[in-house]
């Protein structure tokens, strides 16, 4: 018996199944249901040879986060000032309130440059919230 599921576990594994219309591995499958937490997004628009980079400041251990970049098109290798979302993911890993910046370096105009400050929220199910945080205007 242990060893029919076993063959079963690695046959879904290596063959993924079908989940809500998306074709989804089964690994990931079983991490989402036994996890059942939502994680939270960050994208930022950017395009190669002078856009923006974009970088994270976070200290704190009720969320960890995971970086990537998406181009807009399939052959941006052949493109000059391609453009990309630079997609920030959170993941929740305690119950908690936390502040992260995001940082905007322009290597071309440094007035463009800025931080946005966001509040991330983790439930009890380590469902994760985003909400920006407004700046506190100037005082004259």
């Amino acid at each position: 018996m242990k060893r029919t599921l076993l063959i079963l576990f690695g046959v879904l594994l290596l063959t993924g199944i079908i989940l809500n219309g998306q074709f989804v591995s089964a690994g990931n499958t079983i991490m989402k249901m036994l996890a059942g937490k939502e994680q939270a997004t960050l994208s930022f628009h950017s395009f190669d040879g002078g856009g923006p980079r974009y970088s994270i400041e976070l200290d704190s251990d009720i969320v960890s986060y995971e970086s990537k970049k998406e181009y807009d098109k399939p052959d941006h290798k052949r493109m000059r000032g391609a453009g990309y979302d630079v997609i920030f993911t959170f993941t929740g890993l305690k119950t908690g309130e936390t502040v992260v910046t995001v940082k905007k370096r322009s290597p071309i105009h440094e007035r463009e440059n800025e931080d946005r400050k966001y509040r991330l929220k983790v439930d009890k199910d380590l469902n994760v919230t985003v909400e920006p945080i407004k700046p506190n205007p100037v005082q004259k």
